[in-house]
């Protein structure tokens, strides 16, 4: 799964009567969603790096990965 894929997460109209926004994240067992949360992580650390340039915030980030992206899919959840 690379980034294009959280790309598809972007909410739109269900096709139902009940008018509700889904996703294709909604469609994605546990698994592909932490998968997704990661690249998403993974991306954020990236941006930061790359503006701050040191390999100890690396490794700090790194360590730190699964915090993020556990982070990352509580808010998911919390806005669906």
């Amino acid at each position: 799964m690379e980034i294009n894929e959280i790309l598809k997460l972007v909410p739109t109209k269900s096709t139902s009567m009940s008018n509700e926004l889904t996703t294709d994240f909604d469609k994605y067992t546990d698994s592909q969603k932490h998968k997704v949360a990661v690249l998403a992580a993974l991306e954020l650390i990236k941006v930061d790096i790359g503006t701050e340039g040191s390999s100890s915030g690396l490794e700090n980030h790194l360590y730190n990965l699964n915090q993020y992206a556990e982070y990352i899919l509580g808010a998911i959840e919390k806005s669906e």
